[in-house]
């Protein structure tokens, strides 16, 4: 079992990955691991639901990471099903948008450009 204490979850679809909205800019869905999650791997799932509407059928762990001072699973959805409503504000961003410091837009720059060079191959389809 992991030790990390919050998790995010990574979804791509045809070279674009989706982004939330949170308090200091766009990021990936995820979030604090909570009693409840017998996992990361759930946490991640549960936060991609509430924040984005998306179900996760099927991921893969991609790796772990320091952010701040949480230790942060990072897991790959390779089967989705998309329920997402207007009012969750999810957009779809290229991967230079998701490394731009411009206008502060997105939140972690540094951690989304670790993150996209470590992902499978099917990211990129």
């Amino acid at each position: 079992m992991s030790d990390a204490t919050s998790a995010v979850m990574v979804i791509s679809f045809g070279g674009q990955f989706l982004t939330v909205p949170s308090v200091s800019g766009r990021c990936c869905p995820g979030g604090k691991r909570e009693p409840s999650d017998r996992s990361t791997e759930e946490t991640a799932i549960r936060e991609t639901l509430e924040e984005s509407g998306f179900v996760i059928r099927e991921c893969v762990f991609v790796f772990q990471k320091l952010v701040g001072e949480h230790l942060c699973d990072c897991y790959f959805a390779t089967s989705w099903i998309d329920l997402s409503k207007p009012e969750l504000l999810t957009r779809w961003l290229t991967p230079a948008e998701m490394v731009s410091r411009e206008a502060g837009e997105i939140r972690f720059p540094d951690w989304n450009a670790e993150m996209l060079a470590l992902l499978p191959p099917e990211a990129w389809r």
